[in-house]
């Protein structure tokens, strides 16, 4: 058999840097090395990555010889190589008068194939973990600055619900007789009583909102294992987004079929957070893409048994 391969066969000696078979061109050869070395590659979506590398008794381009299909890589030598070169037709032509190199053929066709499916896979994972760890890292950095901001707007809220405070305990039924000289300045002075209402309650629901934003951000941050009421953190997230909602004019309808033993929940709050929100947005998105808007119902509820 080797006689009769060396028969239809040639030398070659390509130097370093030599691109030996391109990825997607039509194949109808094969290569032996005899000395050197040489690197299989891919590229997908402008990403190379290295498949393998072969040295002394290696081969490569076999599937070409069989169906000459599109080459599946590419293969460069890494330095100056010594290359036995085989042709298709002749190939074929060999394997119908000896059953011994089929064989062999199709042992190392399954060898090859195994080994490069697991590498290929390998890399596939690495990349997919990577870009999994930079895009936690990236939210991991937002929430932290939104928290940063959340704590930052509660010094100036506090100040608000301070000064509102003083003007209530200062103005209120029981002083308005003492501060009004006439019922023109009664009028104002209830106005200013009105007004410094209207201030606490609006900033009790800013102090809310913000903590809301902070407790979000700091769970997406720690990601920990807690145990909370589900009730509760639910109406946190779809309040956070009952802003956007109501821009898009979405009415979401929380429908709680929880008794109270069911509200307890161990899980991560950050995570189930971001799933809340991701959901809501993909209605938005695609359910009532018009902008004409509609009704989102959250149906919480026990589920019992897998």
């Amino acid at each position: 058999e080797l006689a009769l391969l060396a028969d239809i066969g040639s030398v070659s000696c390509p130097p370093a840097m030599t691109v030996l078979c391109q990825q997607g061109e039509a194949g109808h050869d094969m290569y032996v090395i005899v000395s050197g070395s040489v690197r299989v590659y891919r590229c997908e979506d402008g990403n190379e990555s290295e498949l393998t590398q072969l040295g002394r008794g290696a081969s490569f381009g076999e599937m070409a010889l069989i169906d000459e299909s599109p080459r599946s890589a590419s293969v460069a030598t890494l330095e100056k190589c010594d290359l036995f070169h085989l042709e298709r037709e002749p190939f074929l032509e060999a394997l119908t008068r000896s059953p011994q190199l089929l064989r062999a053929v199709l042992v190392g066709f399954t060898s090859k194939m195994r080994s490069s499916n697991d590498k290929m896979l390998s890399q596939a994972i690495e990349r997919e973990r990577r870009r999994a760890e930079a895009e936690i890292e990236r939210h991991r950095s937002i929430s932290q600055m939104v928290a940063g901001v959340a704590h930052e707007i509660n010094t100036p809220l506090g100040i608000i619900n301070q000064a509102a405070s003083v003007i209530t305990d200062s103005v209120n039924d029981k002083t308005l007789d003492d501060l009004a000289k006439d019922d023109d300045a009664r009028d104002e002075l209830v106005d200013v009583a009105d007004a410094a209402r209207l201030i606490l309650s609006n900033a009790e629901r800013a102090r809310k909102l913000v903590t809301s934003f902070k407790n979000l951000s700091v769970r997406q941050v720690t990601d920990t294992l807690e145990t909370v009421d589900i009730r509760e953190l639910l109406s946190e997230v779809v309040g956070l987004y009952r802003f956007k909602a109501r821009a898009n004019k979405l009415e979401i309808v929380i429908q709680d079929e929880l008794g109270d033993g069911d509200r307890q929940w161990h899980g991560y709050p950050g995570y189930f957070s971001q799933i809340i929100l991701n959901l809501l947005g993909n209605i938005e998105r695609y359910a009532y893409p018009d902008g004409g808007g509609g009704r989102i119902e959250v149906d919480l509820r026990a589920h019992a048994g897998p």
